[in-house]
């Protein structure tokens, strides 16, 4: 999967984003309520904060010379420890790409860009995404995977979602 090109997005590119989004939160839309926007389109409120905030970054993924999907990363930190890390708060490979080692080798990519503390989460109603995270982050190396316990520390309620933490060098 030497093809597999990670890409930071230029402003120019947004709206390629924008466009892949619309399939993204579609199918996103499948597990959880999704705001739709006076348009009708689906709204993902901080999209062009990514280009206007130095804490964010988006990325393109390319597969030879196919765009192939994308990835936001941000700079987050928990409120109740102070942990600085990095989210990967969004990741989408279209459908002619998926099943081909794409998202591994794009993680991989990630913490060679980013190293230190990552969070990952995934809706547990998305089974195809849990799945699938579960594959990559197996064969994963040189990382640490931990499974936090099933409540919110913030708010003691039950997550609706698998977090995963990672630490690479």
């Amino acid at each position: 999967m030497n093809s597999v090109r990670l890409v930071s997005a230029k402003i120019e590119q947004s709206d390629l984003i924008k466009l892949m989004m619309q399939r993204y939160l579609a199918e996103f839309a499948k597990f959880t309520e999704v705001e739709v926007d006076k348009d009708g389109q689906f709204a993902y409120r901080y999209l062009d904060h990514y280009w206007q905030s130095s804490d964010r970054h988006p990325y393109l993924v390319f597969t030879l010379e196919h765009l192939a999907g994308f990835c936001l990363v941000r700079d987050d930190q928990d409120p109740v420890q102070g942990l600085k890390y990095k989210e990967l708060a969004e990741l989408f490979i279209e459908k002619p790409y998926r099943r081909q080692g794409m998202g591994e080798v794009v993680l991989n990519q990630l913490l060679n860009l980013h190293p230190g503390v990552w969070r990952i989460s995934v809706l547990k109603a998305n089974q195809v995404g849990c799945a699938f995270w579960e594959s990559v982050l197996k064969s994963v190396a040189g990382i640490t995977k931990e499974h936090p316990s099933g409540t919110d520390p913030r708010n003691h309620k039950t997550r609706p979602e698998h977090v995963y933490w990672l630490k690479s060098d």
